[in-house]
């Protein structure tokens, strides 16, 4: 009866223990799970050797059994002592860990050849008979000289495993400290017990009437196991609190297969591209509602520099840079990561600063440093193309009254009116800028019917367009005027001397009574004489 009662524990205890193999490499995903597996497998094996051994009917059974049991008791200190040490992340060189490995593994199997050929030498067995008399059926045996060796390995293994597992617990968190406490007594039970039956069986000689109480201890471990996997995460808790945490980025993080359809994606992806799940098993993602043009062809994306684009949101626009990276090993890809973040408060911040850098504070316009940047380019384009370009330099007549009649705050409303009034007149693809104090620069995009005469004609309407009506300043009419010189480029090999001849007719309209366009080079007597 007792003996059934064992059997059917010892089975269930068996089949449990294979289940929990199976839920390993089932739910989680760890690297650190092999080891993990590898002690499982001995535990298996011990629990099959021992119910091999007490429902035997012949010698020969039952030392297979024994032989069996003796596998896994070898294995599984040093199984277990690897998984600890592979989980407890300590830090040993590689070349130190595979040599422990060898040492460990080696000297198991070494001693499992050992056990496995003891009829042949009486190393581990100095004698041993199968007794079916006793209450629990077995076989009975008497020490040989390496029969403790196996004691002192697996006492040095749990010693190691106790010190690494307890100086994680005070290292680490409490989230982790149940998970390694049970750890720690999956560690500490099975050894206790086996030492109980080694010490009534060995040295106070009660075989046959003493139960073998480590399998069932085993049991307990299973259970141990079992709620460190499944209640306190084992090997996931690392993996899911790594998705938690993308998932809880701000950025949208995209994984995509080869195929370019989507394989995992966090909630800020899902809110970016509400479809995207829906883009899998070879739909591209390019089918995704929304997804930008410039992330189609990854062909052509430079995985070292991130990718800049524009969607509309929330009828706004909404600025991202997208960062594309392969996924590779061994040389063969296996997909993509991207993570497109919202740019929009850096592109605006760059945007405004941007504008600072290039534009007058006071009228909105090009500065000078901008205006000369942008003029060269024009200038050059001009003269390969062989399309004539015109600059003109303007100044305000009389200013320098303005602000000693009026105030400089009257001075700086008039650059204002004067610069909103020439802006509506130029073409919208002209520069034009504030070219110091009250001179004001315009460079004209040269057209092929484009001459002197029309880069004439337009800056007369300038003229008139800013002395068509006073600048209206606290109730107060300021009349203002403005003398243009507009300069041709023809003949000039650079825009330094192009706007030096507009400025030179600039200087010839003042002097010749202001308030009109002076051609440079196209002079008439009373201004040739003012030269002169």
């Amino acid at each position: 009866m007792a003996l059934g009662i064992v059997s059917a524990v010892l089975a269930a205890a068996f089949i449990m223990t294979f289940y929990l193999i199976c839920v390993t490499f089932r739910h989680c995903q760890s690297d650190k799970r092999y080891y993990f597996v590898l002690s499982l497998a001995a535990v298996l094996a011990h629990i099959a050797g021992y119910l091999i051994e007490i429902t035997a009917t012949s010698d020969g059974a039952a030392l297979v059994g024994a032989k069996i049991l003796y596998l896994g008791n070898l294995f599984l200190p040093s199984t277990y002592l690897l998984f600890v040490i592979d989980y407890c992340s300590i830090n040993i060189k590689r070349i130190w860990f595979n040599f422990l490995r060898i040492i460990l593994l080696g000297f198991a199997l070494l001693f499992t050849i050992i056990v496995w050929t003891s009829d042949r030498h009486s190393l581990v067995f100095a004698t041993h008979f199968f007794d079916a008399a006793t209450p629990f059926r077995g076989m009975q045996s008497t020490p040989g000289p390496l029969f403790f060796l196996s004691y002192v390995q697996a006492l040095s293994c749990v010693f190691a495993i106790c010190a690494i597992l307890v100086s994680r617990m005070v290292k680490w968190g409490r989230r982790y400290r149940k998970t390694l406490f049970l750890m720690l007594l999956s560690a500490l039970a099975p050894m206790a017990a086996d030492g109980i039956f080694t010490l009534s069986t060995v040295v106070l000689n009660t075989s046959g009437h003493t139960i073998n109480l480590m399998p069932f201890v085993l049991v307990i471990v299973d259970v141990l196991f079992y709620f460190t996997v499944i209640r306190y995460s084992l090997f996931d808790f690392a993996t899911v609190a790594y998705s938690a945490a993308i998932d809880s980025l701000e950025h949208a993080f995209i994984i995509l297969d080869p195929d370019l359809s989507c394989a995992a994606v966090n909630a800020s992806g899902k809110n970016l591209f509400s479809d995207i799940t829906e883009c899998r098993d070879g739909i591209p993602v390019s089918q995704c509602v929304g997804w930008p043009e410039e992330l189609r062809d990854f062909a052509k994306i430079d995985i070292d520099d991130d990718t800049k684009f524009t969607m509309e949101r929330e009828n706004e626009i909404h600025y991202y840079s997208a960062s594309v990276d392969e996924v590779r090993e061994r040389g063969h890809l296996l997909g993509y990561t991207v993570i497109i973040k919202d740019i929009s408060n850096m592109q605006e911040l760059m945007d405004k600063l941007q504008f600072a850098a290039y534009t007058d504070a006071l009228t909105g316009i090009y500065n000078r440093r901008h205006f000369i940047e942008l003029a060269e380019k024009s200038f050059e384009k001009s003269r390969r193309q062989g399309i004539p370009s015109f600059a003109m330099i303007f100044d305000l007549d009389y200013f320098k009254q303005v602000n000693d009649t009026y105030g400089h705050a009257a001075g700086d409303e008039v650059l204002r009116t004067v610069a909103s009034r020439v802006r509506d007149t130029v073409r919208t693809y002209d520069l034009f800028a504030r070219y110091g104090g009250e001179e004001f620069a315009i460079m004209l995009e040269g057209e092929p019917d484009t001459d002197t005469v029309v880069a004439e004609s337009l800056a007369e309407r300038i003229r008139i367009n800013v002395a068509k009506s006073p600048c209206r300043w606290n109730g107060i009419d300021i009349p203002v005027t403005i003398s243009i010189g507009v300069a041709a480029a023809v003949g000039t090999p650079t825009l330094d001397e192009l706007l030096r001849h507009a400025d030179e007719a600039m200087y010839t309209a003042k002097v010749a009574g202001r308030d009109r366009v002076v051609v440079y080079g196209n002079y008439n007597q009373d201004e040739m004489g003012l030269l002169i």
